[in-house]
């Protein structure tokens, strides 16, 4: 006798949730989202470099990250949906593998937050393949740089807010990982930069605002506000929870032992295949 699943949801969502890895857990999560105080306005950028900080310090980049959140997105749909499916999984599974999913699309909105900024959408239109120009910079976690590029960027620099030639080639390179972004992909997020104070300064707060005929590589204000608000909502439940969850990484591995725990449970008390 050899045990296996008898509902193959079970076992896609058991699959789904195996994806993710032990990681150490960035116990400065809480200390850096906590300081996330300032709601941006028009014209205003607020607290970027903390809201980055904080997507970079609680959900760490890894492609493990990217596969539990469309797994989840897709087994969310297609196993935990009673409208058409009518068979329900046991609500130890559902309920544990819901918070699996809760975790990933947190994971995935500061992720986003972080893929907005430095060059658009964080998937192509498949929704499964990040996105070329925002994946180096979804590792990048480089002090020295966010310190050049905040200089450059300060009222007091040659070109105050925007970067300038000069000083975008004094910026050395930033670091994701064991590797630097690629010089194009840093070329591309100098480009936005400088557009987004262009025509946030002309009144073009959507996407929908800007002619055709201008450059379309900005930040629209409006999903920058939509995702800074979304972060700090979920910097806000970590911090509450902090005496037990500290991380977004530690609220997706928590909902994933769950789940494998009460999925190997079915598996050995009532599905057991003869062969």
């Amino acid at each position: 006798a050899s045990h296996g699943f008898c509902d193959p949801c079970i076992k896609s969502i058991y699959d789904c949730v195996n994806i993710v890895r032990v990681v150490t857990v960035p116990t400065r999560c809480t200390y850096t989202c906590s300081r996330l105080t300032v709601r941006p306005v028009f014209g205003v950028w607020g607290s970027v470099y903390q809201v980055s900080r904080c997507v970079r310090t609680c959900s760490g980049w890894d492609s493990y990250v990217i596969r539990a959140i469309v797994c989840a997105r897709r087994y969310s749909y297609s196993c935990l949906n009673y409208a058409w499916r009518a068979r329900r999984i046991s609500s130890a599974i559902e309920n544990a593998f819901k918070d699996f999913a809760t975790s990933a699309e947190k994971m995935q909105t500061q992720l986003s937050f972080n893929a907005l900024l430095f060059g658009g959408s964080m998937f192509l239109a498949d929704g499964a393949t990040v996105n070329p120009q925002v994946e180096p910079w979804l590792a990048m976690d480089d002090d020295i740089w966010w310190a050049s590029f905040n200089n450059a960027t300060s009222d007091t620099s040659d070109g105050g807010i925007f970067i300038t030639p000069d000083e975008a080639a004094a910026i050395p390179l930033p670091m994701a990982g064991n590797d630097t972004v690629p010089q194009a992909n840093v070329n591309y997020f100098y480009q936005r930069w400088n557009n987004t104070q262009t025509y946030w300064n002309m009144g073009y707060r959507k996407k929908a605002d800007v002619p055709l005929d201008l450059d379309q590589n900005y930040i629209a204000h409006d999903e920058y506000i939509n995702l800074f608000n979304q972060v700090r909502v979920f910097a806000d439940s970590v911090n509450l929870n902090n005496n037990t969850v500290v991380s977004f990484d530690d609220q997706l591995q928590s909902a994933a032992t769950r789940t494998i725990d009460a999925s190997n449970k079915e598996k050995a008390g009532v599905c057991v295949q003869v062969r």
